[in-house]
């Protein structure tokens, strides 16, 4: 990890080369925190509780465990790729680039961890696409003969967590 000294008054915002992304400096918020924690969990959980909703009645339990191993393997392969590129790019966080006495009193926050400095790709937001397309695929290849509205419904409510999740670690100023 490519650590930074952050002095107390942050790193300096010059240094970020994309308009957009001086635009989330001095987010932080706590319970955009909280809550893009708990998406997360509803994301990875989405994909379990479908087959519980849609697999005919008596096979509702099997149609669970036949897809945890295989989530289980999307989102080691996920998670493995989010944290080489992490460590690869090296990118500080938007809080580092607050003042100390403006940054949330929070160990997420916290200028001194190597966490400080691997903000991209967003490992929240990863885990939670790779959720909501696994939920995707696994349905339409499990319903092939579903019509389209349910194919919709599916995509976009895996959208919904995917998207919320990002957007609430963007407001958390993770990311």
């Amino acid at each position: 990890v490519d650590r930074q000294a952050v002095p107390a008054a942050g790193l300096d915002p010059a240094g970020l080369r994309f308009g957009w992304d001086r635009g989330v400096v001095g987010n932080g918020d706590l319970g955009a925190h909280t809550w893009s924690n708990r998406w997360v969990a509803v994301a990875v959980a989405y994909p379990l509780v479908l087959p519980a909703l849609t697999a005919p009645a008596g096979e509702r339990l099997q149609a669970c465990t036949d897809r945890l191993g295989m989530q289980a393997e999307a989102a080691l392969l996920t998670a493995g790729l989010v944290t080489a590129t992490k460590v690869a790019v090296s990118r500080p966080r938007p809080y580092t680039y607050v003042p100390e006495a403006e940054r949330p009193a929070d160990s997420h926050y916290d200028v001194s961890r190597d966490d400080a400095f691997l903000s991209m790709p967003s490992g929240h937001a990863a885990t939670t696409w790779c959720a909501a397309s696994f939920a995707l695929t696994d349905y339409l290849i499990s319903h092939p003969d579903e019509e389209w509205a349910a194919r919709a419904t599916i995509g976009f409510t895996g959208s919904v967590f995917a998207t919320t999740t990002s957007a609430l670690r963007v407001e958390a100023g993770q990311h």
